[in-house]
């Protein structure tokens, strides 16, 4: 298990399809792509907590859930900008997120802490901005806006990953974000799927337009491209690369609609600018 001062950041071993594990593949936006096989017994789901946070409160949380409640934490506290009071913690689970808001909040009580599971929109810079002026406009969206706990801006990589309450739409998000004066849309990212297997892509080209937040799909070359809208997402696939764990987007539910899931896929993605990069 991971402790909240060694939990860096995120993927997985592969099988012996002739891509090793962790190959890189060409640069991306963001930088760094790489390869690994689609599989996950775990999600990373993000949580919202409330209570007393100064000083080294986040480290004294994270090992409280981390030794209390046997929940490996990813990454650092997403801290709010308008308030002390509120942070934002990734945390790598296998259990129904009802059942585990539901656990925490019971446990977390008399320690003086609120829980609360959130939602993740990313949205892409259209302009660039510095980090303080980008910071002091998610403090006014946080104020004016209670459903959003915090947000983790990356100027480098154009992107402000929004953190918000499930009954926040995105686009409320994105109206809010663009009220307070950020150029920015939807963030989309693309996914790569291949099989070891020979596989109908497209009949999967068509599925995937009706059953994801698609931006557009393609086939080429044996693989499935998938260009993903990050909008309003409750959870993303922990894949696992040593001590490592990278957030993918959930396509194997999709998957597992098809007999092509049955197959042994591997995906490639961005492992730079993701919602636990710091």
């Amino acid at each position: 298990m991971l402790t909240a001062a060694a939990a860096l950041l995120l993927l997985m071993p592969a099988y012996g399809s002739g891509v090793p594990a962790g190959a890189r593949t060409a640069s991306a936006p963001f930088g760094e792509r790489e390869t690994l096989p689609l599989v996950a017994s775990e999600r990373v789901v993000f949580f919202g907590f409330e209570g007393d946070f100064t000083g080294d409160g986040d480290l004294k949380l994270a090992g409280l859930l981390e030794e209390e409640f046997q929940l490996p934490v990813l990454g650092t506290a997403i801290r709010a900008h308008s308030t002390r009071d509120r942070l934002v913690f990734a945390v790598r689970t296998s259990e129904d997120v009802k059942k585990l808001d539901r656990s925490l909040n019971r446990g977390l009580k008399k320690k003086g802490y609120k829980a609360e599971p959130l939602h993740v929109t990313a949205l892409s810079l259209l302009d660039r901005s510095s980090g303080s002026a980008l910071s002091r406009d998610m403090r006014n969206v946080e104020r004016d806006e209670s459903k959003v706990w915090a947000s983790a801006v990356r100027p480098g990589n154009r992107l402000i990953w929004v953190f918000h309450e499930p009954r926040m739409s995105a686009s409320k998000v994105l109206d809010a974000v663009r009220d307070a004066g950020v150029r920015c849309s939807y963030h989309h990212m693309e996914v790569e799927l291949t099989a070891q297997q020979n596989a109908d892509l497209a009949a999967l080209r068509d599925l995937a337009g009706e059953k994801l937040d698609l931006l557009r799909a393609s086939e080429q070359d044996g693989r499935l491209l998938l260009d993903l809208y990050l909008r309003d997402v409750d959870s993303f696939l922990a894949l696992q690369r040593g001590r490592r764990t990278v957030p993918c987007p959930d396509v194997l539910d999709f998957l597992d609609e098809v007999p092509a899931g049955r197959l042994q896929w591997q995906v490639t993605l961005d492992i730079e600018g993701n919602p636990l990069t710091p």
